[in-house]
C-alpha cells in the first residue's frame, strides 16, 4: 500500500469501473455539446451523438482547464495530482530538449526525461495497489525515449496497448501500418512516431482509433471475469496531427476545406469509439457500475495545422501552445451512475482527475497534491506555467504564466517581462487588456497570488539570453499608476 493514502468505507464489490476517455488536443468546442452560452457554428459543424446522449446523465463542466497547454505536462499532472511547474515536466518529451529556439529567453533545466520514481504514487499505481486491473490504451507521452516512464507500466498499469514515448501517430491508417515512412510514401523504415502492438491491423482498411477502440473493447470483455474493478486510461491519439480524414464520414463534411472535413471526421472517429466503449459495457452488465470522464489535454489546434486564420477555437482566442483560453480551455463531462446530471460553472483543473478517481475508488489521499475533487466548490488561485516556446508563430505562442482566479487572468510574458489582465466574465475572448486600468489594489492581488504559488511550487523560470540568469519571479508590487 501507499504511505498517507486509507481506504474509504467502499465495499470492494461495490467500487465502480473508471473509465478515463482523454482526447488530444481537443478544443472547448471541438463537440456538438455547447459549452458556451449559446450553440456555436463549431457545435453546430460536428457530430457527436454518442457523447451527447452521455452527457443527458452526466455533469458537464463548462469551465474546465487543462494543467499546460500541450500535452505531457498534463497528462502527467493527471497521473500525479501535481502542477506541471512543481515536477518541472513542463514541456511536451520525446528525446532531448523539444522546446523550439525563442528570440529571448532559453528553457530551464527542466525535466525532459517525463516522470520519474519520485514524482509518484501514481493514480494507476495507488489503484492497482487497492485492487483495480489498471489498463492503458492509446497515447502515453508520460516519458520520453528510453526514459522510466516510456512503457506506461513502469507508473502502474499492468496492460499496455500501444503506448509508448511518442505523443503522435505516424498515421492513423491501418494500410500504412499506423508508420511515418508509409504515410509519406516511402520504403517501410521504423521510426518513434510508429504506433507499436497493433501488428495485427497492419494492412488493413482500419482507423487507428477504431484500432484501438476494438482492443479496448476486448479488454473489457476479458476483464468481466476478473472478480476486480478496472481503471481504463483510453486516449485515442486523435484528434492529434498528422489531420487525417477517416473516410468513413467524410462524406458529411463535403461543403467543408478538406483539412477541417478531415479533421471533423476525426471528431466522430473519438465519438463512434464513446459509443463502442459504452455498449460494451453495457453488454457485459458493467456500465451502470462505471464512472466514465470525458476530456482533452490541452486546447485544440488553431493557426497550427488547421485551415484559415486563427479563429478555430472562437470565441475563445488562441489554441494549443497559447497564453489565452483557447490553449488551456477544454471540455470536462463526468458520468457517474446514479448521481445528479446536469451543468456547472465550478473551475476545475486537470490536476483535479487524480484525487478524484481516487475518490470514485473509494481511496482518500492525505499526501499534498495540488488537485482537490472535481465535486468541490469554491474559488482557488490556478496557475499555468510555460517556460517553453512551442515554435508555432501564432497570437500568444510564447513562454509564460498565467493565473486564473475568481474573474479575472493574469499573464506575465517572459520575453518582455510584461502582464496582461483579463476580466473572463465579461471578455471571454480576452480582447480587452485592462492592465493599465485595474486597481493598484487588483494588480498586487493578481501579481502576489502569482508570485507565491510559483515559489510554492518551486517553479523554474526561463533563461534570459540576454544576461544568461532566469527571468525575474512577478513583482508583488506595482508601481504608483
Amino acid at each position: 500500500m501507499i504511505p498517507g493514502l486509507l481506504t474509504t468505507a467502499i465495499q470492494p464489490d461495490q467500487r465502480p469501473n473508471v473509465v478515463l476517455f482523454i482526447v488530444d488536443d481537443l478544443g472547448w468546442q471541438d463537440l456538438s455539446i455547447p459549452l458556451h452560452t449559446e450553440p456555436t457554428e463549431f457545435n453546430k459543424r460536428y457530430q457527436t451523438p454518442h457523447l451527447a446522449e452521455l452527457a443527458k446523465n452526466s455533469m458537464i463542466y463548462t469551465r474546465a482547464y487543462s494543467a499546460s497547454p500541450v500535452c505531457t505536462p498534463t497528462r502527467t499532472s493527471i497521473m500525479t495530482g501535481k502542477n506541471p511547474a512543481r515536477t518541472h515536466i513542463s514541456y511536451w518529451t520525446l528525446q532531448g530538449d523539444t522546446s523550439a529556439n525563442d528570440p529571448k529567453t532559453k528553457p530551464p533545466a527542466w525535466q525532459m526525461e517525463g516522470l520519474l520514481p519520485k514524482d509518484g504514487p501514481f493514480l494507476p499505481q495507488i489503484l492497482s495497489d487497492y485492487g483495480y486491473k489498471t489498463i492503458h490504451v492509446g497515447k502515453a507521452h508520460f516519458g520520453a525515449i528510453g526514459k522510466y516512464a516510456a512503457d506506461p507500466k513502469a507508473i502502474g498499469f499492468q496492460v499496455n496497448i500501444a503506448g509508448h514515448a511518442a505523443g503522435g501517430p505516424g498515421s492513423f491508417y491501418g494500410t500504412h501500418n499506423f508508420s511515418t515512412s508509409l504515410r509519406q510514401g516511402k520504403p517501410s523504415e521504423p521510426s518513434v512516431w510508429d504506433i507499436p502492438g497493433l501488428e495485427e491491423f497492419h494492412g488493413k482498411d482500419i482507423y487507428l482509433t477504431e484500432a484501438l477502440t476494438q482492443k479496448a473493447c476486448d479488454v473489457i470483455r476479458e476483464s468481466k471475469g476478473d472478480g476486480k474493478p478496472f481503471f481504463m486510461n483510453f486516449a485515442p491519439y486523435a484528434v492529434h496531427a498528422p489531420i487525417m480524414a477517416n473516410k468513413r464520414y467524410l462524406s458529411k463534411y463535403a461543403g467543408l476545406d478538406q483539412r477541417e472535413a478531415a479533421y471533423a471526421t476525426m471528431i466522430e472517429s473519438y465519438d463512434a469509439a464513446i459509443g463502442d466503449l459504452v455498449s460494451t459495457l453495457q453488454a457485459t452488465g458493467e456500465y451502470d457500475n462505471t464512472v466514465f470522464i470525458f476530456t482533452s489535454d490541452n486546447g485544440g489546434l488553431s493557426v497550427h495545422s488547421r485551415a484559415g486564420k486563427d479563429d478555430r477555437n472562437a470565441p475563445l482566442r488562441g489554441g494549443k501552445g497559447s497564453i489565452y483560453d483557447g490553449g488551456i480551455r477544454i471540455p470536462l463531462i463526468v458520468h457517474r451512475p446514479g448521481k445528479p446530471a446536469g451543468r456547472t460553472d465550478n473551475r476545475v483543473v486537470s490536476m483535479d482527475l487524480f484525487p478524484s478517481i481516487l475518490g470514485y475508488a473509494g481511496i482518500n489521499s492525505v499526501d499534498s497534491v495540488d488537485g482537490r475533487r472535481i465535486e468541490v466548490e469554491g474559488d482557488r488561485p490556478l496557475l499555468f506555467h510555460m517556460p517553453h516556446f512551442w515554435g508555432v508563430n501564432a497570437p500568444g505562442i510564447e513562454p509564460f504564466t498565467s493565473l486564473i482566479w475568481g474573474r479575472y487572468k493574469l499573464t506575465y510574458t517572459h520575453r518582455d517581462l510584461g502582464y496582461q489582465l483579463y476580466d473572463l466574465q465579461s471578455d471571454i475572448g480576452e480582447q480587452k487588456n485592462i492592465i493599465g486600468s485595474a486597481s493598484r489594489d487588483l494588480k498586487i492581488k493578481m501579481i502576489g497570488a502569482m508570485s507565491r504559488e510559483l515559489q510554492r511550487m518551486n517553479a523554474q523560470m526561463p533563461i534570459s539570453k540576454e544576461t544568461g540568469e532566469p527571468i525575474p519571479m512577478p513583482r508583488t508590487q506595482w508601481s504608483s499608476n
